[in-house]
């Protein structure tokens, strides 16, 4: 419970509000690993604000479903408002 708390303490930070989370099942590859839906109960979206997110599983040791996870991040990046406004404040701060 307290590692839940941890975790949604951190999810709720200001700057990352709205932005996308992937949220990866690792070792998949390993009999008894934790399933990316146990993860996501554990977890209750519900206490996410209203940002998109994603459960997935990966095998870091053999690269199953990484590039699936990453190629849903990337996208969801770019039709992101939140993505357009962070790039307009870092050409205001002249960091483009």
């Amino acid at each position: 419970m307290m590692q839940r708390r941890i975790t949604s303490s951190r999810l709720s930070i200001k700057d990352l509000r709205g932005a996308p989370l992937l949220i990866l099942a690792n070792k998949q590859d390993l009999p008894g690993s934790i399933s990316a839906e146990d993860v996501a109960r554990y977890l209750d979206p519900k206490e996410l604000d209203e940002r998109l997110y994603m459960f997935q599983a990966v095998s870091a040791y053999d690269g199953t479903g990484i590039k699936f996870g990453i190629d849903w991040l990337v996208e969801v990046m770019e039709r992101s408002k939140r993505t357009e406004i962070l790039r307009v404040r870092a050409g205001a701060a002249g960091h483009v």
